[in-house]
């Protein structure tokens, strides 16, 4: 089988289990314990087993707050728009500033670019590799962007995820990370964690702050909060679904007030998100 970027990786990658030098013809196999992983659609799996069977049972136990037929197209394309509306998007100009050679490293979602890894640890995903944040598959000092949207709130061990991202980042490379502040619950595969700005800040400790700011305003986490209020009413699934529909549709306006919220004094207060951009020193 054949990776995809595989030149590339062959110069980044190391076993997640002991950090060793990791072969990449014909199986996937650890210079030193001898640990073997797999492949799935060409996308080496670089997880261990025992996550990856945690990872897939909380995948699919999030799947299941949901019905099969929601997954049809068509179905899709009458779902209302989101309820939140992401004031600040700052990868595409971080990825942007990147030099000729530079490698970012996007942990959760994809972006299309040559010079980005996209990285997850569902395997259904269009992705390159999977791996878990908190034993990332990198060598150290090997990369120069690590975009981190929405995911330190699925992470169990957020500090070792963020020393994860210290460790493969080149000396004087950025990290790009949003976190939630007044979100719902949304396990994917499982929720854990919120964060005020100052929370994120002592987060990020070790890294030299670049810039901070909000990004999801007030208004959208009024609307995520007054939908699934509506649908908590409702204990059948089959009722709650679609009274998730139904308000949706009523209520996404909202978020557009955060167009003007965003700029008040007192935002931060209500505000559904928080970024974070920072520079390893």
């Amino acid at each position: 089988m054949r990776m995809k970027k595989e030149k590339l990786f062959a110069k980044l990658l190391q076993t997640p289990c002991c950090g060793n030098t990791l072969k990449l013809e014909g199986e996937l196999k650890c210079q030193k314990c001898g640990s073997i992983y797999n492949y799935k659609n060409n996308i080496p799996i670089l997880i261990t087993k025992t996550q990856l069977k945690e990872d897939t049972k909380n995948i699919k136990t999030a799947k299941n707050s949901r019905f099969d037929f929601e997954e049809n197209k068509f179905i899709k394309s009458l779902f209302p728009p989101s309820d939140t509306l992401r004031i600040v998007n700052k990868e595409n100009a971080l990825i942007r500033k990147l030099t000729k050679n530079g490698i970012a490293l996007s942990i959760g979602s994809e972006i299309k670019s040559k010079k980005v890894i996209n990285l997850d640890i569902n395997p259904n995903m269009d992705i390159d590799i999977v791996a878990d944040i908190t034993a990332l598959p990198f060598k150290d000092n090997s990369l120069d962007l690590v975009i981190c949207q929405y995911v330190l709130e699925h992470v169990k061990d957020i500090k070792k995820a963020v020393s994860e991202i210290n460790r493969v980042l080149t000396p004087n490379g950025l990290v790009y990370i949003s976190m939630p502040f007044l979100q719902l619950y949304h396990p994917s595969p499982s929720d854990y964690n919120r964060l005020t700005l100052d929370g994120l800040r002592f987060l990020m400790k070790n890294f030299d702050e670049v810039e901070t700011g909000i990004g999801i305003g007030p208004a959208s986490a009024l609307a995520w909060i007054l939908r699934e209020f509506v649908a908590s009413f409702f204990d059948n699934k089959f009722l709650h679904r679609i009274t998730l529909f139904i308000t949706g549709w009523l209520i996404f306006p909202l978020k557009y007030l955060d167009l003007f919220l965003v700029k008040k004094k007192h935002a931060y207060i209500l505000a559904s998100s928080f970024y974070y951009i920072g520079r390893k020193n």
